[in-house]
Parts: structure tokens; C-alpha cells; sequence
């Protein structure tokens, strides 16, 4: 017999039907042939020949040695589905037990058998080989492979300096405490390769350091200039026209820089906004309730709130003083608007213009300088009003989460037989719902029907048309029980609402709030949480 140049390994893929596998390569005896069950990523695990489910059979297409076929799970079980294989592998072991006796007879198929044998040790050594980390040939000689010793915690091997020998790598702390760095070092080059990419689009161009500098530039020889204060970075361009109002509303010199030789209203450097550009705004203000007649934006998250300059830019506004409005021109029982624009004397103003989408921010509709900040919904007295029953100021940014709560001073009926009804208008709870918003309503009352029939209650919007949940929570038939119904509201545009107490019985009178079985009087109630999309 001869060994041709087959590989000794064969892998079979499972498709979830297939249970009889065959292989070209030949064994001499089934102890021969190893198979190894691999599923999806995990480790291979070595089966063992048998007859049941977990097993596998062999059946020799003649007689050993040849080839053959495994048929796996042997008996029981289920077909290798898609994501398994079977891998068949040719192992024999690393002897040599032919005996040919000196003037002896002469036995050629003896030898071959030798021979065969001999073939199939290499073709397995090979198999690993194939499977092993090589250098290329083409690789000097004179260089050390041997690995260090085993060191725990430690990268198994590195090149030393001259790359001729293998010496233990640095620790998994090493590693990991290399890695901040490493990221630093890769921000600072975007940012210098930015900074690059900025400087070579000018020309001719001032390089300066500092705003100081920038200022002192003679605007006769230069018209274009890049900043490289630290976190300033960025090119100026020298404009004419007047810019005093700007430069006095930017006194942090972000977007306007007076020139030294130039006044203000005449011209000034103005921070120049590339094409694909972004610029960070910062938002520290929340719209906050004073009094009645007082709203004021505090800073909560710092005290510098951005607003747009109307031409691409932004402005930087100091809070801390915590610029007020009043209801001064207001109109009663009205929706408003809350805007930040950039005016020392009167920085919020209070509009029935709505806003639109402007470069990602929501600005006054036809005043693009104009940051909307919040909502607010004058009353009947033309007063602001911020209490659990009227939530009535509401932030844009930086909002929280908001409670309301009412409650009826008196038992409260329902008719039967005409759908939901808004038990009484005082238990009303009156809101803002900002864009974004989720708002949880709950009712909770000791209802009572007088007939054999059901009484619903829910969480009414703005009345009884739209009441959650749907069909209501029922007390028992002709008996009264403690009921609570949870309703869930979810607003995409900004507007004034009210949740309400909703109630409907199948046989009148229900009634809501009456004297429960111990003998306690409990009047219904209507509580909600405002939760707020983040912005």
C-alpha cells in the first residue's frame, strides 16, 4: 500500500440533519482516529467511540487499514445543527514495531506496511507543524526562539532591542496603566493635525499665542489669523463694520476680539466657524420660579450659558448674577416662550412667537439670536405660578422631574350609562408638558356603585376624551373597594394641560370618596410625576 499526500485531518460541518460523515484518509485500526466536537467558539472536546447520544460509531468501508465513516450521535440525540463541526483526525502512535530478522524471508508487503507507517507519523507531525508560529525563511540565521520562563501576571514574550532573542513582556497592569496615555497622546495629535490643517488653509496668516498678542496685529498687514491659546484654538478674521454691541456682550472674548489698532465700531477679529466644524456650547441654566410676578435662569451646572450670535456663532452669557424677567406685558392665562438672547440690560425675554430649528438649538422664529430657554403659562391673574397644582414654569434645559397633586373636598358621583366623565373640575392638576415628556398619573379613592353594576376610574388628559388606562380600573359589582388606576402620557410638542379624575359606572350612581368599611372618609385623589426627556 502507498500513503499519498492526503491530509490526515478532515472537518465536517453540521446542518442540522447530517449524521453519517466520511473520510479519505486511512487508519490502521480504529484507536487511530481521533474526533473532536467543537460548538460555536467553545474549546474542542474529544468523543469517545460507543453507542449512545453523546458517542460516536465507526464502520470501515472494507477492512483496516482504509478509510471509513463516523455517524455521530452514535444512537438517540440530535443531528449536529449549523455551528457545530466534527473534526477527524489521523493520530498514531510514535513507534516503530517492525521486526525484520537477518536471512529471514524476504516479506515486501512486511516492509510497506513500515513504510506506511512510517509516512503516516510524518504526515501527523506535519499537521501540527502547519499549525505552528513560524518565522519566514527569509529571516537571518543567528536568532534566539526560545521563549522565557513562565513569569505570572506577564505578556508571554517581546523582541529584545536587537531583535535576536525572546525576553519576558511587561504586566497586565503595565498594559492597562499605558493606555490613558496612549489616548492622550493620540487627542493631542488630532488636535495639532487640526491645528495644521487650519494654519495651511491661511495664507498670508498671523500665528499668534494668545488673545493679548492676536490684538496687538497689525490689521494694515493682516486680515486672517490663527489663535493657539489653549482651549481657543481656532482662526479670527478681521472684519470691518460696527462690533461694539458684540464685543461688549462677549466679555470673555470667544467670538469677538477688539483690535488694538481699530475701535470697536469700526471693525474687530471674528472667530471664524470652518465647514464641518462643531462648536460646543455650554447650557448652565435652568428657568427657576421666583414669585409670582419673578422668573429668574440659575446657574446650575456652572454659571456660563451660550447664546448664538445669529450669524453661526456663540456667545458666552455669565449667569451668576441670575438674569431675571417679571410679567411685565404679559397677557393673562396665556402660553409664553422663554428666551435668552444676548442683551445685558434685558437678557430674557417672554414671547406667543413660537421657536425653530437653527443649527441644532431652537431659536425665536425670525430672531436667530434668540435661545429659547423654557415655557411659561400665565394664569388668570396674569401671575406666574409654580405649586402641585400648577407646574406652570417649565426649563428647557437641565429640566427635573416635577410632582403634582390634588385632591377633592367633598364625595364626588358619577351617572351611569354615558362613558367616561370628569368627576369635578377642582381635583384638576395644570401643566407644562415640555417636548419629550413622560407623565404618570395615579387616582386613588374608595369608590361605591348603588347598583349591581361596575365603577371605572382612570387618569383623564385635558378632560375625559382621552382617559388612561382605557378601560379603566373597576370596583366590585354592587360593593365598594379601594381603588388606585395608573395612567402614562407621552408629549412631543410643548403645551399647557391638565390631568383630571375620570370616572364612569355601568348602573348609576358610582360614587368616589365615600366612607370605606372601617368607617373612615377618605376623599379621591389625583397625583402625577413629570418626568422630563434630558436636555
Amino acid at each position: 500500500m502507498t500513503i499519498s499526500d492526503t491530509p490526515s485531518k478532515e472537518t465536517k460541518l453540521g446542518n442540522d440533519s447530517a449524521t453519517e460523515f466520511s473520510f479519505s484518509f486511512r487508519i490502521n485500526k480504529a484507536a487511530d482516529l481521533t474526533v473532536l466536537l467543537t460548538v460555536d467558539d467553545a474549546a474542542p472536546v474529544t468523543l469517545t467511540e460507543g453507542t449512545g447520544a453523546t458517542n460516536y460509531s465507526l464502520q470501515p468501508t472494507s477492512t483496516f487499514p482504509g478509510t471509513g465513516t463516523v455517524t455521530y450521535p452514535a444512537s438517540g440525540g440530535v443531528p449536529m445543527p449549523v455551528g457545530t463541526n466534527l473534526t477527524l483526525l489521523r493520530q498514531v502512535s510514535i513507534d516503530q514495531e517492525t521486526d525484520l530478522l537477518n536471512q529471514g524471508a524476504w516479506n515486501p508487503s512486511q516492509v510497506e506496511d513500515a513504510l506506511d507507517y512510517s509516512a503516516m507519523i510524518s504526515q501527523q507531525q506535519q499537521e501540527v507543524l502547519d499549525r505552528t508560529v513560524r518565522v519566514p525563511a527569509t529571516v537571518a540565521s543567528g536568532v534566539d526562539y526560545t521563549a522565557p520562563a513562565p513569569s505570572a501576571g506577564r505578556v508571554l514574550a517581546v523582541w529584545n532591542e536587537t531583535a535576536t532573542a525572546l525576553e519576558i513582556g511587561p504586566t497586565a497592569a503595565d498594559i492597562a496603566s499605558a493606555q490613558p496615555s496612549a489616548a492622550t497622546a493620540v487627542a493631542a495629535a488630532d488636535q495639532a493635525n487640526a491645528a495644521l490643517a487650519a494654519i495651511s488653509a491661511l495664507s498670508p496668516c498671523a500665528y499668534v499665542l494668545n488673545r493679548t498678542s492676536l490684538k496687538a496685529v497689525s490689521t494694515s498687514d493682516f486680515t486672517n489669523s490663527y489663535l493657539l491659546e489653549a482651549g481657543r484654538e481656532g482662526r479670527f478674521a478681521f472684519k470691518t463694520g460696527d462690533y461694539s454691541a458684540q464685543i461688549a456682550a462677549d466679555p470673555q472674548e470667544l467670538s469677538y476680539i477688539k483690535a488694538d489698532d481699530t475701535e470697536a465700531s469700526a471693525g474687530a477679529w471674528v472667530r471664524v466657524v470652518d465647514s464641518g466644524q462643531v462648536s460646543r456650547p455650554t447650557f448652565a441654566g435652568q428657568l427657576q420660579y421666583v414669585s409670582e410676578t419673578q422668573l429668574r435662569l440659575q446657574g446650575v451646572r456652572g454659571n456660563e450659558h451660550s447664546v448664538p450670535d445669529g450669524s453661526g456663532g456663540w456667545i458666552a452669557v455669565d449667569i451668576s448674577t441670575a438674569p431675571t424677567v417679571d410679567t411685565t406685558g404679559l397677557s393673562a392665562s396665556t402660553f409664553h416662550y422663554a428666551y435668552l438672547r444676548n442683551n445685558g440690560s434685558a437678557p430674557i425675554e417672554l414671547s406667543t412667537t413660537g421657536p425653530t430649528w437653527n443649527e441644532g438649538f431652537e431659536v425665536k422664529t425670525g430672531e436667530p439670536d434668540h435661545l429659547l430657554i423654557g415655557y411659561v403659562h400665565t394664569n388668570s391673574s396674569t401671575e406666574f405660578e409654580d405649586s402641585p397644582t400648577h407646574r406652570y414654569v417649565r426649563s428647557y434645559f437641565n429640566r427635573e422631574p416635577l410632582e403634582l397633586e390634588n385632591a377633592f373636598t367633598a364625595i364626588r358621583s358619577v351617572s351611569g350609562g354615558i362613558g367616561w366623565q370628569e368627576m369635578n373640575a377642582e381635583i384638576r392638576c395644570r401643566f407644562i408638558a415640555a417636548p419629550g415628556d413622560l407623565v404618570l398619573g395615579f387616582t386613588s379613592a374608595y369608590t361605591f356603585n348603588n347598583g349591581t353594576g361596575f365603577t371605572y376610574s382612570g387618569v383623564g388628559l385635558d378632560g375625559n376624551a382621552n382617559v388612561s388606562p382605557a378601560a379603566g380600573v373597576p370596583s366590585f359589582s354592587g360593593g365598594g373597594s379601594a381603588v388606585t388606576a395608573p395612567g402614562v402620557f407621552k408629549f412631543d410638542t410643548a403645551a399647557e394641560h391638565f390631568l383630571t379624575y375620570a370616572g364612569k359606572a355601568t348602573i348609576a350612581p358610582g360614587s368616589f370618596g365615600a366612607t370605606d368599611s372601617g368607617g373612615t372618609s377618605e376623599f379621591g385623589r389625583l397625583s402625577a410625576m413629570i418626568i422630563p426627556a434630558a436636555i
